[in-house]
């Protein structure tokens, strides 16, 4: 409570009235989804993240019936995926975005997702579900650093919290509704389904990237 009294302001003058004027969330999400470019890119995250939210709520169930593992097993291909990802983030994308762009990395990123989680629904054999997931891991490791990438781009400096304010927003709602939907429809509608709806979402994410393509950025890329 002292702390009120005691401590000062830390933003600066320049920006208090910034702060105050800023428009409530709703007004700011409608705001930022009626941008050209940047609100398909906002679409294509929350469609990315609701699939991805899915597949994470139902590959414990698929794998159980599917191949009998038990927990521990389970964890261990959850694992793989996630060191897939750190690496692809980390390692891979600091090379390849300066040769490629932001653009290419989103349209091979999306392409590869939306084949890795949906491949799952068809997985019978393990040798298959490994190939599926590296696929997935690798299209989520690329995905997601170059939308990040070309929002920041497509905004100017005043805005890009904002939008990535509004980003946040999208992957709690996502993460919400994600598993909801993978759990209704593995019990009602088969344990394949969840992921064959998490690759038409991928599908679609990709086919909204290819229609805007022209107008998506190349900063990154290095001539």
């Amino acid at each position: 409570g002292m702390a009120i009294f005691l401590l000062k302001e830390s933003l600066p003058q320049s920006l208090r009235s910034q702060v105050k004027k800023r428009p409530p969330r709703f007004k700011n999400i409608t705001k930022h989804f009626s941008t050209p470019v940047v609100g398909s890119l906002m679409t294509i995250f929350f469609l990315g993240t609701v699939g991805m939210a899915s597949m994470e709520a139902s590959l414990f169930l698929f794998v159980k019936d599917q191949f009998n593992w038990d927990m521990v097993t389970a964890s261990y291909g959850f694992a793989y995926v996630g060191v897939i990802m750190v690496l692809t983030q980390g390692l891979f994308i600091r090379k390849l975005m300066p040769l490629w762009g932001e653009r290419k990395v989103l349209l091979i990123g999306l392409f590869l997702f939306a084949i890795g989680i949906g491949g799952i629904g068809w997985a019978e054999h393990v040798w298959y579900l490994g190939i599926v997931v590296t696929l997935l891991a690798l299209g989520s490791g690329f995905m997601n650093p170059a939308i990040n990438g070309s929002i920041s781009l497509l905004t100017s400096n005043e805005e890009q919290g904002s939008v990535m304010g509004v980003n946040q927003s999208l992957s709690a709602m996502a993460r919400i509704f994600g598993p909801a939907i993978g759990g209704w429809l593995y019990v009602h509608a088969g344990h394949s389904s969840p992921f064959w709806l998490s690759g038409a979402f991928g599908a679609i994410a990709f086919g909204i990237a290819v229609l805007h393509r022209n107008s998506l950025p190349e900063a990154g890329k290095q001539s």
